[in-house]
């Protein structure tokens, strides 16, 4: 058997929409407003000088003269010395000794231990020293000292009166009135639509093959 593709057309439904507007009108309120003006009175204040005296003082300054002394140190040397000792040692000398019996050759020599001293001998170097001398000197001094007067002062004072003025107001009230809008409206509808479809039969197929034929004489007596 033999599978053979068909291609076919089929038809389906596609479900479309789209979106529509229509008008609808609603009530809205706006407000219409109107100036009117009407007086407004308010209690001010204003402001008068009257002259007062106030002690007023200030701080001077004085220029003194006070002494004032320091210790500063200046360098000197002296001559300080301190004894040390260094050991000195005699060269050791050779002790011969009486010659062997049967050698004319003498001995070997033997040294006897060196004698040593400590002889004093006397270092001395410079050593610094600070050594103390005072100064003194005339050092100014500001010395404050207070002078008082009497000073005239503008105080203010507050006065009242009555201040009035024409005002605007606003009156308002809402107006109704229509107001169209665009409401969306969703319309969908079933459009066809051809669809290609691949279609599959078994159709028969005849094969064919070589086959091995044996064929048998028969002699005649």
């Amino acid at each position: 058997m033999m599978v053979k593709v068909y291609n076919v057309t089929e038809y389906i439904s596609i479900y479309r929409c789209h979106t529509e507007y229509r008008t609808e009108y609603e009530t809205v309120h706006e407000q219409k407003c109107e100036t009117k003006y009407e007086d407004k009175c308010e209690t001010v204040y204003e402001t008068t000088y009257e002259t007062t005296y106030e002690q007023q003082c200030q701080t001077k300054y004085e220029t003194q003269y006070e002494q004032q002394c320091e210790t500063k140190y200046e360098t000197t040397y002296e001559k300080q010395c301190q004894t040390k000792y260094t050991q000195v040692c005699e060269e050791p000398k050779p002790v011969y000794g009486a010659p062997k019996p049967g050698y004319g050759a003498p001995a070997a020599p033997s040294y006897a231990a060196p004698k040593c001293t400590n002889v004093p001998k006397e270092e001395c170097q410079n050593v610094p020293k600070q050594v103390p001398r005072e100064e003194c000197k005339q050092i100014p001094k500001q010395v404050p000292r207070e002078e008082c007067q009497n000073v005239p002062k503008q105080v203010p004072k507050q006065t009242p009166r009555q201040k009035c003025e024409k005002v605007s107001k606003q009156e308002c009230r809402n107006v109704p009135r229509q107001q169209p809008k665009q409401v969306p409206e969703e319309k969908c509808q079933n459009i066809p639509k051809q669809v290609p479809k691949k279609e599959c039969k078994q159709v028969p197929k005849q094969e064919c093959h070589n086959v091995k034929v044996f064929f048998v004489r028969f002699m005649e007596n």
